[in-house]
């Protein structure tokens, strides 16, 4: 990694780009449809299927595209927070 003192612009892109992970070790901000899915514990059809239906935003990066781990995070939010609502709404 460049130095902010050499690039301060690069530098703080490369904070953006990566997210630390409890260990403190720094891991990929941005996921290939794989890691996605590892990510998720799901299949990677699935995940695409999320992308098509446009429920996951995603970025194309030369011929690949990637998912935002923090897109990933907020569409687990979301679909918990719906599980909760329909718990409530057949609760007696």
């Amino acid at each position: 990694m460049i130095p902010p003192k050499i690039n301060p612009l690069f530098g703080n892109l490369c904070d953006i780009l990566m997210v630390v992970k409890p260990t403190g070790a720094r891991a990929p901000r941005l996921l290939r449809i794989n890691e996605a899915a590892d990510y998720l514990s799901a299949t990677t059809w699935f995940v695409e299927t999320l992308i098509r239906d446009g429920k996951i935003p995603h970025l194309i990066l030369g011929k690949r595209r990637v998912i935002d781990i923090f897109d990933l995070d907020k569409w687990i939010e979301e679909q918990k927070a719906l599980v909760a609502e329909r718990a409530v709404d057949v609760a007696p």
